[in-house]
């Protein structure tokens, strides 16, 4: 029984992609007839909003983004700010109004809640490749200088894993 895969999704899961790297990784997937190829990126380095621009750019089918940039950690590419930059480009087509109003009337309380959004340990995670609770661990200790983490997180990257270990980062300390 043959299957039929219709799209592939590319995900910047670490947030630690920058805009010169988005090419060659779409480049040969955009070469597969009959696939649709997506985008989604998380903010870690606030790099979001370019690679998507890029991906994009590139030919991208398919891109997606949250309200208020809502998403675990450092979040996703806010809606707002594609939509303002696509009302900007085609003004017949787009209107960030909606979406707006839904922020305030929403998304701003919740903010305020979960928290999502630019933090130190989700940058730290996106500059070293490496999965968010090692990055998030380390701070929240608050035994370690900035740049002991630094070298934890470089060591790490050095490592390679896949996802998070807590047995790994015990080691560490």
């Amino acid at each position: 029984k043959a299957s039929y895969i219709d799209c592939i999704y590319v995900v910047d899961s670490y947030g630690s992609l920058f805009p010169y790297q988005i090419k060659p990784i779409f480049e040969p997937l955009l070469n597969i007839s009959n696939i649709k190829v997506g985008f989604h990126s998380h903010n870690s380095l606030q790099m979001a909003f370019a690679n998507t621009l890029e991906a994009i750019r590139c030919g991208a089918h398919i891109v997606d983004c949250s309200f208020y940039g809502i998403g675990r950690g450092a979040g996703n590419l806010p809606t707002e700010i594609l939509i303002s930059y696509l009302e900007d480009k085609n003004h017949n087509k787009y209107n960030v109004i909606p979406i707006l109003s839904a922020i305030d009337e929403f998304f701003i309380a919740l903010h305020k809640e979960k928290k999502w959004g630019y933090q130190l340990s989700y940058m730290l995670s996106g500059m070293f490749e490496v999965h968010p609770d090692f990055a998030k661990k380390l701070v929240e200790f608050r035994d370690y200088s900035i740049e002991e983490i630094w070298k934890a997180l470089a060591y790490i990257k050095k490592l390679n894993p896949v996802g998070y270990s807590e047995g790994l980062l015990n080691e560490i300390i």
